[in-house]
């Protein structure tokens, strides 16, 4: 006799998994059910903003989240993670997060039950690109046209929709981030703030995700937020990464996306 009772994906269709108990009541051993060849929600809010936007030929990088990470970004741990999965395709933006071809097969190496605070998605717009040569192309881009605006440039990378909202903090992760001033992020993923190395914590010098030193503001935020920088650190300067903090202070929204 062979039962064919379907799976549990779609109980709107009456296939709500009945299989598994009946296997279970003649005494197979059925592993828990897990979603699979799934969309992801992601915790920060800029890929919501990209709703409709598909990206092709990038590159991606799932890695597990353990308590004490430092939020959906990740980058707290002592030491690069083995990913769970790493894939090269298509992938889209959506109103809850990013979906697409890539982003389903990565769904079926995602074990929730096993790693309930979830994941870390790392996406690499250029893999064909080096940071180094991503770096050279961005100094060609403002050496041929030296009042060209850092958002304009990006325009020759990325999608527009993406350039627009990359063009105000820029982010790296390195496995050995040394005297780099480290990018703090609260428990949802946004950035919180920005700390000069001398100013860091104990726990803080453990982030693995830097400042790059590049930025974009809106110009009369911008001239507001200047105005309360203070020198009350360790090197009694000021400094221009204060404004990650003073934006959030006034409800400005801070995007960071890692490059």
């Amino acid at each position: 006799m062979i039962v064919a009772a379907g799976g549990m994906s779609y109980p709107s269709t009456g296939s709500t998994g009945d299989g598994y108990r009946f296997a279970n009541q003649l005494g197979l051993s059925v592993k828990q059910p897990q979603p699979s060849l799934v969309p992801f929600s992601v915790a920060e809010s800029w890929p919501l903003e990209l709703q409709g936007l598909s990206l092709k030929n990038v590159a991606i990088r799932l890695e597990n989240l353990e308590r004490g990470d430092a939020g959906p970004a990740g980058r707290a741990g002592k030491k690069k993670k083995r990913p769970v999965y790493e894939g090269f395709g298509e992938m889209l933006f959506t109103h809850f997060g990013v979906s697409g071809p890539l982003i389903l097969s990565a769904s079926c190496h995602a074990d929730f039950e096993e790693h309930p605070e979830g994941f870390a998605l790392h996406l690499d717009l250029k893999p064909a690109m080096t940071q180094e040569e991503l770096e050279r192309r961005l100094e060609r881009e403002f050496t041929l046209q030296p009042r060209k605006e850092l958002r304009n440039a990006l325009k020759a990378l990325l999608p527009e929709r993406l350039a627009m909202l990359s063009a105000q903090l820029f982010a790296a992760s390195l496995e050995n981030p040394s005297a780099y001033g480290r990018v703090i992020r609260k428990a949802d993923g946004t950035v919180e703030k920005i700390v000069e190395f001398k100013d860091c914590t104990e726990a803080e010098k453990q982030v693995h995700e830097i400042n790059t030193g590049i930025y974009a503001f809106q110009t009369e935020k911008l001239e507001a937020g200047l105005k309360e920088i203070r020198n009350d650190n360790a090197q009694h300067e000021y400094y221009i990464t204060d404004l990650v903090e003073i934006f959030r202070n006034h409800g400005w929204k801070v995007n960071a996306v890692a490059a």
